[in-house]
């Protein structure tokens, strides 16, 4: 996702100075994201991406780290491959 030339939508929140997974074909990394009503509208070069900045948009610096927009972990925790079934109790006859 890049930029594009018409007037720039402005930002709630730029993300920069990461390294920021596009999740693009080419599997490639931006500098900077801006995002605008929870969805990104910008990325690329922190210099292209500023251009989103109007007023006072909440800006954080990333210091390096990885960010993967979207990523959302969801996961479960299966014992002995029988999940969300009642346990199952067996009397032994003593008699």
């Amino acid at each position: 996702m890049t930029s594009n030339t018409s007037a720039p939508t402005p930002a709630d929140i730029v993300f920069f100075n990461g390294k920021i997974a596009t999740q693009d074909d080419k599997r490639s990394f931006a500098d900077a994201i801006a995002v605008a009503d929870g969805r990104i509208i910008a990325s690329g070069s922190r210099d292209a991406v500023m251009r989103h900045v109007k007023e006072g948009p909440r800006q954080i610096d990333l210091k390096g780290r990885t960010v993967i927009p979207g990523l959302k972990d969801s996961h479960l925790h299966i014992i002995r491959g029988r999940p969300l079934q009642k346990p199952q109790v067996v009397y032994a006859d003593r008699g």
